[in-house]
C-alpha cells in the first residue's frame, strides 16, 4: 500500500465512521420520547423511513458522482447528515421535524457517503478491492457504536437541542475535512483518456437480466435477515434466558464488534482466498450461528447464545463486506456505484423480513425459538441461493 492510498483509506474510514448513524438511532429514542412525551408507536416509523431513504441516496450519490466527482458526493452528504441533527435540534418538539431529519436527512446523507467513499476508495485498489471495502465498512461497522456512546454522552450532559446542534456540527466538520482528501484515482482517468477505452462492466439494464444478479441479491437479503434479527433483539433474548441485564446488554455489544471486525477480516480473504470460499465460510459460519442459538434457546444455555450470537455477527458483517467487493468482481468498476445501489436495495426487504417478522413470531407465540426455526429456514435458503451463484458464475463474462 503507496502513501496515496493509506490517506484515502484513512479519510474514507473516518468519513463512515461518523457518517454510521443510521444504526445509533436506538441510542437517541428514549431521550426524545421522554422529552417529548412521544410513546414507541409514535417514533417506530422513523427508522423504517431511513433505512428506506439510504437506498435513494445512493441512486443521488452516483448522479452527484458523475457531474462533479467524489468530493461534491462527499461534502453533499455532510449538509444532508448536519441537517439530519439541526432540523431535530432547531424544532426538538415537532414530530415531523424528527422524522424529517432523522428519516428523510439521514437516510439520504449515510446513503450518499456510503456509495461515494466505497466507490472513490475502490478506484485506488483495483487490485485488492476486498481489503479496500472490508476496511471502510469495518469503521462504518463499528461507527454506530462510537456515535452511540458520544450521543449517550452528550444527551446525559446538555440539553437535546445543543446535544443536536453539536453533533450536526461534528459531521460537517469531519465529513468536509474528509472531501479534501478522499477523491477518484486520477491515475486510472489518465489511462482512460489515453487508451481511449472505458473501464470494462455491466450497467444496469444489462444487470437486471442477468440470473446471477439476482442470486447475488436474494442471498444478501436472507443473509441480512438473520443478522438484523439478532442486533436487533439480542439483548431481550438473552433477558429472556435470564441473563442479568448488564449481562445481556455485553452480549449485544459483542455481537455488534464481531459484526465490524468481520468486515475487515473477511475483506482481506476475499483477496487472498477468492470469492467462492470466503462466500462459502460467512453462510457456513451464519448458519451454524443460527443453530448453536436455536440450541441455546431449547436448552437455556447463555453460553451458547452468546456463542451463537458471535457467529451471526461474524457472518453479518462478513456478507456486506463480501457485497462490495462481489459487486466490482463481477459486474466490473464501470457502472459499480449505480450497481452497488441497485443490489443494496436488498436492504428494504431484509428489514421487513428480518425484525419485523421475527418480532411477528415473537408477539404470537410468546418465545424466541419459534423465530430461530424460521433464520434457520433463512439459512438453508442461503445455502441453495450460494450454490446458484457458483453454478452461474462459471458461465458469466462481464
Amino acid at each position: 500500500m503507496n502513501r496515496s492510498q493509506a490517506k484515502i483509506l484513512a479519510a474514507g474510514s473516518a468519513a463512515l465512521l461518523i457518517a454510521s448513524v443510521l444504526y445509533a438511532w436506538s441510542a437517541f429514542v428514549p431521550y426524545v420520547q421522554k422529552l417529548n412525551g412521544w410513546n414507541a408507536m409514535q417514533t417506530s416509523g422513523i427508522f423504517t423511513v431511513a433505512l428506506w431513504v439510504v437506498c435513494l441516496g445512493q441512486f443521488l450519490s452516483d448522479a452527484v458522482a458523475k457531474r462533479l466527482g467524489a468530493r461534491a458526493v462527499i461534502r453533499t452528504g455532510a449538509v444532508f447528515l448536519a441537517l439530519a441533527f439541526a432540523v431535530p435540534g432547531v424544532f426538538s418538539g415537532s414530530l415531523a421535524a424528527a422524522y424529517i431529519g432523522f428519516g428523510v436527512f439521514s437516510g439520504l446523507g449515510v446513503g450518499i457517503v456510503y456509495n461515494g467513499i466505497l466507490t472513490a476508495g475502490l478506484s485506488w485498489f483495483r487490485d485488492k478491492p476486498g481489503t479496500c471495502s472490508g476496511t471502510l465498512l469495518m469503521f462504518y461497522g463499528f461507527g454506530s457504536t462510537v456515535v452511540s456512546y458520544l450521543a449517550h454522552f452528550l444527551l446525559e450532559n446538555l440539553t437535546l437541542r445543543t446535544a443536536l446542534l453539536i453533533l450536526a456540527a461534528l459531521e460537517f466538520a469531519v465529513l468536509t475535512a474528509a472531501s479534501a482528501v478522499v477523491r477518484e484515482n486520477p491515475a486510472e482517468a489518465a489511462a482512460e483518456k489515453k487508451s481511449g477505452e472505458t473501464l470494462p462492466g455491466v450497467g444496469v439494464k444489462r444487470l437486471l437480466h442477468m440470473p446471477i444478479f439476482y442470486c447475488q441479491f436474494f442471498w444478501m437479503v436472507v443473509m441480512c435477515v438473520s443478522g438484523l434479527t439478532a442486533i436487533g433483539s439480542a439483548t431481550s433474548v438473552g433477558l429472556s434466558l435470564r441473563m442479568t441485564p448488564l449481562a445481556a446488554v455485553t452480549m449485544a455489544g459483542v455481537l455488534t464488534c464481531c459484526n465490524g471486525l468481520s468486515r475487515g477480516v473477511f475483506g482481506v480473504l476475499f483477496d487472498r482466498l477468492g470469492s467462492r470460499k470466503s462466500m462459502l465460510m460467512i453462510t457456513l459460519l451464519q448458519a451454524a450461528g443460527v443453530a448453536v442459538s436455536a440450541l441455546s434457546l431449547a436448552s437455556g444455555s447463555a453460553w451458547l447464545l452468546t456463542a451463537g450470537f458471535l457467529m451471526i455477527g461474524l457472518g453479518y458483517g462478513g456478507c456486506n463486506s463480501l457485497n462490495a467487493a462481489l459487486t466490482e468482481e463481477l459486474y466490473g468498476p464501470a457502472h459499480f456505484s449505480q450497481n452497488l445501489a441497485v443490489i443494496n436495495l436488498q436492504c428494504c426487504f431484509s428489514s421487513l423480513l428480518g425484525p419485523a417478522l421475527g418480532g411477528a413470531i415473537y408477539t404470537a407465540s410468546k418465545s424466541y425459538l419459534p423465530a430461530f426455526f424460521y433464520l434457520l429456514a433463512a439459512s438453508a435458503a442461503a445455502g441453495l441461493l450460494m450454490l446458484c451463484y457458483f453454478r452461474l458464475k462459471r458461465k458469466v463474462k462481464t
